[in-house]
């Protein structure tokens, strides 16, 4: 079974889009992690994010579009550790004021 047919450029197209959106974060978190706070960055927003991005991988996984899957699950990984920054860098700022 191959997963990707290089000669279909349809199937190129899906994954450079799809890395693309993937790298999107990058470029946030490491703003993130250099000024050591997130709390701009909405919560509500991320949980929904993270949702939306694993009912996407869901459908792509069922219906066989490995270039929408395998992106998927990279932005996954990296949605959920700009959410674990957030909590963290949330909190470090709760206990400072106190």
């Amino acid at each position: 079974m191959v997963l990707v047919n290089i000669n279909d450029f349809s199937d190129v197209i899906g994954l450079v889009g799809g890395f693309c959106v993937v790298f999107c974060l990058v470029p946030q978190i490491l703003k993130t992690v250099r000024t050591r706070s997130a709390k701009d960055i909405s919560l509500l927003w991320q949980c929904t994010y993270i949702f939306g991005l694993i009912l996407v991988l869901i459908y792509s996984i069922y219906k066989r579009l490995f270039p929408i899957y395998f992106p998927g699950i990279l932005e996954i990984i990296i949605a959920i550790t700009f959410l674990v920054l957030k909590l963290k860098y949330d909190r470090e700022g709760e206990n400072e004021v106190v």
